[in-house]
């Protein structure tokens, strides 16, 4: 190896970092030590930066301390600068907090039990500027509070509002860029998505970059083709087309490019001859050109066979899908006429056995009714036995006792 170039030598370390060229931070960074150069030295690896992480802080200087949160109560201060990734940037860190880092100090003031902790101002007041900024007064332990019902709002009061794209990172899906101001967005899409939010995959030509050298995709009924540039052809303008190179037929001669053959012809304009018409015929000679005339029409000859071959072809390739077309419509219309048949016939048989059943429980109704009435005609047999044996009892007494009075 060339001792004036070296393999690529660099450490990864955890350090978060803006990535070079990009306007975030990961959580690794590299220490370059050597690079290769072309066409010596191994050539660097790809940089994993790793996910995304916090800014570190920028080397601008802090701010003042804030007034405090409180004017009674337990309160505090803060002090705040923007992170490495906006230290170019006029940041405003009360309304744009996460572009910040923001030191917090503790302080102990008077009491205020009725009155809001942050600002200091009265419960009616504070009241009627957290309610007019859509918060809600919440009493605690030290005094009220503003509760923003709004996520994009916040401040003590609710006076302050967050832009919906630094509130919501990550709205803009599939590595789509939000832009916007307030409350209103749109996403920047990249070529395969589409949608409000980059959600809706995109699909056809504006997904598939399928035509090669400067081919156009084109959707039809059938799918998708390529119409394709001069002199380029195939399926996806992957083939160069046979061209005639400029001038390679001399002395006015007409150049005829054959694709299948690969090759030129040249056809001579009168007076002259050769294989690239480079030759005059002098009076007398026999035009040498004939020969190529006569080629050129043998060659003519086959490309016409060659295309009739392939028409003819064609045309029983599509009287074959016709025919299986035609078959496979007949089967499903023979299969359709079976499922009929069969669901007719079910429902024949299940008319027939519920006819069955009903005539069956019709039969055993009356049955049913034939032994009641037997059985009423029995009892009614046996009363009247009964009823004329003690009759019978009742005038053998009778007898009895006249006997007796005689």
């Amino acid at each position: 190896m060339h001792d004036a170039y070296r393999n690529c030598e660099e450490d990864r370390i955890r350090n978060c970092s803006v990535v070079p060229g990009k306007k975030e931070c990961r959580e690794y960074t590299y220490i370059s030590h050597s690079h290769q150069e072309k066409p010596y030295g191994k050539p660097c690896q790809k940089r994993d930066y790793g996910n995304t992480c916090k800014c570190p802080c920028s080397n601008r200087p802090w701010s003042s301390w804030s007034q405090s949160s409180h004017t009674c109560g337990k309160g505090y201060r803060q002090k705040s600068k923007p992170r490495v990734l906006y230290e170019n940037e006029n940041v405003d860190c009360n309304r744009q907090p996460e572009k910040c880092c923001i030191k917090t100090e503790s302080i102990q003031l008077s009491n205020c039990l009725d009155k809001f902790v942050h600002s200091g101002l009265p419960l009616e007041k504070g009241s009627f500027i957290c309610m007019q900024n859509g918060g809600v007064p919440i009493q605690t332990d030290e005094g009220y509070i503003c509760k923003c019902e709004d996520p994009l709002k916040h401040g003590y009061m609710c006076e302050y509002e967050y832009n919906i794209c630094e509130k919501y990172q990550g709205i803009c899906q599939n590595g789509g860029t939000c832009k916007g101001k307030g409350r209103s967005y749109y996403c920047i899409c990249p070529s395969n998505f589409e949608g409000k939010n980059c959600t809706k995959s995109v699909k056809g030509c504006a997904q598939e970059n399928m035509c090669q050298n400067g081919g156009t995709c084109v959707e039809n009924e059938n799918g998708l083709s390529c119409n394709c540039r001069y002199p380029y052809t195939g399926e996806f303008c992957e083939t160069q087309m046979l061209v005639c190179p400029p001038r390679l037929c001399k002395n006015g001669g007409t150049c005829t490019a054959f694709q299948e053959l690969k090759g030129f012809l040249c056809t001579c304009a009168e007076g002259y001859t050769g294989k690239f018409c480079e030759t005059l015929i002098m009076d007398g000679e026999p035009p040498e050109n004939l020969m190529n005339m006569i080629g050129l029409g043998i060659v003519g000859a086959l490309v016409l066979i060659a295309i009739v071959i392939y028409v003819v072809h064609r045309i029983k390739e599509r009287e074959r899908l016709k025919k299986c077309k035609k078959l496979l419509k007949k089967k499903e219309a023979k299969e359709l006429a079976r499922k009929k048949k069969e669901a007719k016939e079910k429902a024949l048989k299940q008319k027939k056995e519920a006819k069955l059943k009903a005539l069956k429980q019709k039969k055993e109704a009356k049955l049913k009714a034939l032994k009641e009435k037997e059985a009423k005609a029995e009892g009614t047999q046996k009363k009247e036995a009964k009823l004329k044996a003690l009759k019978e009892k009742e005038a053998k007494a009778k007898v009895i006792f006249y006997y007796n009075l005689a």
